[in-house]
């Protein structure tokens, strides 16, 4: 558990970071929403690692195995929310609307949106209180698996 605490540490550090460099560097003007900003990367970090705990704790694969999944997931989802193609997530939203409900790349970038082009603060939150519910639900099964892998051992 340590581990996955400080690979969020250290992931969410760099988002701050990037955050820093758009504002102060390349003078990217955020509206006066950093903070919301930060609310939200603070939840995709805590997402990609929900994600990627419960990847780890599923037993059966090895480690090469558990990576090449974690970054299929990353890339359907990236693609599926239109961050490679622009029609994409338009496409998805008339055909499976459900999709771009509880993909985390899709309420990750539109939440960015709500706060920066639509000023939807609604939509906003509840792209958060989603994500949230994602990763509560993927760290209790992520726990569960592992507890009843050890007992399994016993």
């Amino acid at each position: 558990l340590s581990e996955q605490i400080a690979s969020f540490l250290i992931g969410y550090a760099d988002v701050i970071i990037l955050l820093i460099y758009l504002r102060n560097i390349l003078k990217l003007d955020f509206q006066g929403q950093i903070g919301k900003m930060l609310l939200i990367s603070l939840f995709g970090s805590l997402i990609g690692v929900s994600i990627g705990l419960f990847v780890g704790s599923l037993s059966k694969m090895s480690e090469g195995i558990k990576v090449s999944v974690i970054l299929a997931i990353s890339m359907v989802c990236s693609f599926l929310a239109g961050l490679m193609n622009s029609n994409m997530k338009d496409l998805v939203e008339k055909h499976v609307p459900i999709i771009n409900r509880i993909n985390p790349a899709a309420l990750i970038s539109d939440a960015f949106y709500c706060i920066n082009v639509y000023d939807d603060t609604a939509r906003y939150y509840r792209s958060l209180a989603t994500l949230a519910v994602m990763c509560v639900v993927l760290v209790m099964a992520s726990f569960f698996m592992v507890r009843r892998e050890r007992y399994d051992s016993i």
